[in-house]
């Protein structure tokens, strides 16, 4: 394997870097993510992996999680029905799968979460693992939800009119006619 080289911090000259040093680094810059939940599953689905990212947002150490099924963060709606196993079947076959949606803390809490999950392909193309990248949206979501709320109060307060008679022929067609906007 050769070298990869890397720019000098002190100057522009090039020096090599061993490989040693390059995936030291890189396990620093996984562990520095914080606002992200950045860990490996093995091929059938257990953690393998675990940053502090992910024990911020999902409240597990990862001497409580590493082993575990990752069907351990959904809800048992989502898991009676199958979503855990779904998702890494759509990674298995398109190589990687985009999901947003209710996940579970270590204290039972839910959070929105928007998550990616990439097939890991072995020398010999066989699968072994996914890496999975979760961000908590709880937030945006809240935002966006308080964003609708207002519109349907000003549509409503619109609908009703200066006379604020609020009478349903009026508000049916003002209804109507603001949501086509």
């Amino acid at each position: 394997m050769q070298p990869t080289k890397l720019p000098s911090a002190s100057s522009d000259r090039w020096f090599n870097q061993s490989a040693v040093d390059i995936e030291h680094r890189y396990q620093l810059l996984i562990e520095a993510v914080q606002d992200y939940a950045i860990f490996m599953l093995d091929a059938s689905g257990c953690v393998q992996t675990w940053n502090p990212g992910a024990e911020r947002i999902k409240g597990y150490a990862s001497a409580e999680v590493v082993g575990r099924h990752f069907s351990l963060f959904y809800a048992d709606e989502d898991i009676a029905s199958g979503k855990p196993e779904h998702l890494l079947a759509i990674a298995r076959s398109r190589g990687h799968v985009e999901d947003e949606g209710w996940r579970v803390r270590k204290d039972g809490s839910r959070f929105w979460a928007h998550v990616i999950i990439t097939a890991i392909i072995g020398p010999d193309g066989a699968i072994m693992g996914f890496a999975k990248v979760t961000r908590d949206m709880t937030e945006r979501r809240r935002l966006e939800e308080l964003e609708r709320l207002q519109l349907r109060s000003a549509l409503i307060q619109q609908a009703r009119g200066p006379n604020r008679s609020g009478s349903p022929a009026n508000f049916t067609t003002t209804w109507a006619s603001a949501s086509q906007r």
